[in-house]
């Protein structure tokens, strides 16, 4: 998004994602637990107009241990995290309203 959006160097963004990293973001491989956990998510909160949520941000909330949090700008992951009592990092939007 950065770079298809908002015009954000290629190389820039890369150097922003791995600060991140440095700082403790992980990357995780799926198993067949969470892609079910994930599409359980999707099936409960999903409304076309109401609760947007993709199978991808079912994914990252499925992925959500007790101890962990996730990061968001979008109110709809926000919402499913929040009713799933998952951690809670909200992000300001374009505009600069927090989730």
């Amino acid at each position: 998004m950065l770079v298809r959006v908002h015009g954000a160097a290629r190389d820039r963004a890369l150097r922003g994602l791995e600060l991140l990293f440095l700082a403790g973001l992980r990357a995780v491989a799926s198993d067949v637990a969470t892609a079910l956990r994930a599409a359980e998510l999707r099936s409960a909160y999903y409304h076309r107009s109401a609760c947007t949520v993709s199978i991808a941000d079912c994914l990252l909330l499925a992925h959500a241990g007790p101890d962990d949090r996730v990061a968001t700008a979008d109110p709809h992951v926000a919402s499913v995290a929040r009713g799933k009592g998952i951690g809670l990092v909200p992000l300001p939007d374009s505009r600069g309203r927090l989730p």
